[in-house]
């Protein structure tokens, strides 16, 4: 394999690599639009129990993004072994001869539940855990401004 098919891999592998971010970004964009927007928009009506189960389920939106975020994450983890590899022999030293593994390199490093370990990291978690909070927050507010309202 020439130098020159070793750097289109990387460059390929890399490319995937990278559009995993955006994927997250726009995760993120929907937890917060979603989760935020609901959550003000029932804090500022009257005092409902409807209002305060709507509460709380825009409080819960951000766990389905959370969870998504943390399984895309570990999809894009699993490129970094090769990536690395790549990376070692870049330079193309010695005879030059490197595989084409993209999957199977990839899938030995994915495991199903990867997304376990990750949903607690702080580039996961953010700002998902926040809408989870501030709307766990708002609702039992919510909660009590009903019960003194009765």
């Amino acid at each position: 394999m020439t130098c020159d098919a070793v750097i289109k891999e990387y460059e390929l592998i890399y490319l995937t690599y990278e559009s995993f971010n955006q994927h997250a970004l726009a995760l993120k964009g929907w937890s917060v639009t979603i989760g935020l927007a609901t959550i003000l928009a029932v804090y500022a009506r009257p005092r409902t129990r409807a209002g305060a189960m709507t509460m709380l389920f825009a409080a819960l939106s951000a766990l389905p993004f959370w969870i998504t975020d943390a399984v895309w994450k570990s999809y894009q983890n699993a490129y970094v072994p090769r990536i690395k590899a790549l990376e070692e022999n870049i330079a193309c030293a010695a005879d030059g001869e490197i595989d084409f593994n993209i999957y199977s390199s990839w899938r030995p490093n994915w495991g199903e539940f990867d997304w376990l370990g990750l949903i607690f990291k702080a580039n996961v978690m953010m700002p998902h855990v926040f809408v989870l909070a501030l709307g766990c927050m708002a609702f039992w507010l919510y909660c009590v401004d009903l019960k003194r309202s009765q």
